[in-house]
């Protein structure tokens, strides 16, 4: 079975509005080179399932929503977009609605066979390195004011705890992230487990083992 790793943000809604972070969603996928008749049919046809799931997840499942796989140029990595949401209408311990929303990747493509072999301490290389912040750095510029994050398969759960339901003790449960310069807290102090740096007005933060600096 795959596993995969996510390129990610999450916004609190104001009430139940999901269409400002929607379209901000469409336009990362513009211009990441997805075709815009694509995009459009997708935002014409979303529309929210209300309706309780059989594992009792909490999750909003966005349906009518289908945008293709696709590959950023150069590149034969597939990526997957993906919407969904978070309401207390049906997990009681999330306070707010929640728009959820970024790109899946099967980490049998982002990690080469030396690695999965033990040959070497398990990290992602540089080509990974290079494309995840590329999608990290797109969505960046519409979502100023969220962290970007990259999770793998044993961090998700983590991350969404530490997001929405405000759980301190796991917010530093990712191998790369992109935070907003404000407010400080969201970064300050760094744990021994990361590094991070300001960069192209965001404060880039990493997993010193999980993601080595292969460039300065």
């Amino acid at each position: 079975m795959s596993q995969f790793d996510n390129i990610e943000t999450y916004e609190k809604l104001i009430g139940t509005d999901y269409k400002p972070p929607l379209e901000r969603f469409s336009r990362v996928l513009l211009r990441l080179g997805v075709a815009a008749d694509e995009v459009q049919r997708a935002f014409d046809g979303f529309e929210w399932d209300m309706t309780d799931d059989l594992f009792d997840t909490g999750i909003v499942y966005a349906w009518g929503w289908e945008i293709a796989d696709f590959k950023l140029e150069g590149s034969e990595i597939t990526i997957s977009p993906f919407v969904m949401g978070y309401t207390p209408t049906i997990d009681a311990a999330v306070a707010d609605n929640w728009f959820h929303c970024g790109f899946r990747i099967d980490t049998d493509q982002l990690i080469p066979q030396y690695i999965w072999g033990g040959h070497v301490p398990w990290h992602y290389p540089a080509e990974a390195q290079q494309l995840i912040t590329t999608l990290a750095r797109a969505m960046h510029q519409e979502f100023e004011q969220a962290t970007i994050y990259f999770t793998d398969i044993s961090q998700e759960t983590d991350l969404t705890d530490a997001v929405m339901k405000n759980d301190t003790g796991k917010r530093w449960r990712f191998n790369y992230a992109l935070f907003p310069l404000e407010p400080l807290n969201l970064y300050m102090p760094i744990p021994a487990s990361h590094a991070g740096r300001f960069s192209g007005g965001c404060f880039e933060a990493w997993n010193r083992n999980t993601w080595p600096q292969f460039t300065s």
